[in-house]
């Protein structure tokens, strides 16, 4: 725990991304690493090994659900998920367009508002 708070004092409330492989261990457990990616206070990249989660599978709602409980449990705000990578077996890939979609729904108002303030002048 206190290497995942150090990473996350490290983010801060910067944008970041998240990157998402799936493994099976010896056992043939699912197994899902989580590699958020931000800019650091040096204005250089930093990926960081956050954590090796087993997953019971690699469905869309699966993921969905591991990854917004992890995000919430280290208070990341997914208004400042700014990608998505996912990687792994081909069922993890299939998925992995609704899991990115979940996200994009949830961000989906402010970055519009964000954007006709913008067109209209008004920021």
């Amino acid at each position: 725990m206190k290497v995942r708070k150090h990473i996350r004092e490290e983010i801060r409330d910067s944008k970041f991304s998240i990157l998402v492989d799936e493994t099976c261990d010896v056992a043939k457990r699912e197994q899902m690493a989580l590699v958020p990616r931000f800019v650091d206070e040096y204005r250089i990249l930093q990926e960081r090994f956050f954590a090796l989660i087993h997953v019971t599978n690699t469905k869309a709602a699966t993921l969905k659900e591991v990854l917004s409980s992890l995000l919430s449990k280290h208070a990341f705000d997914v208004q400042n998920l700014r990608g998505q990578g996912y990687d792994g077996a081909s069922n993890m890939r299939g998925s992995s367009m609704a899991c990115k979609l979940f996200f994009l729904e949830n961000v989906h108002m402010r970055i519009m508002s964000t954007a006709m303030l913008i067109a209209c002048n008004l920021r």
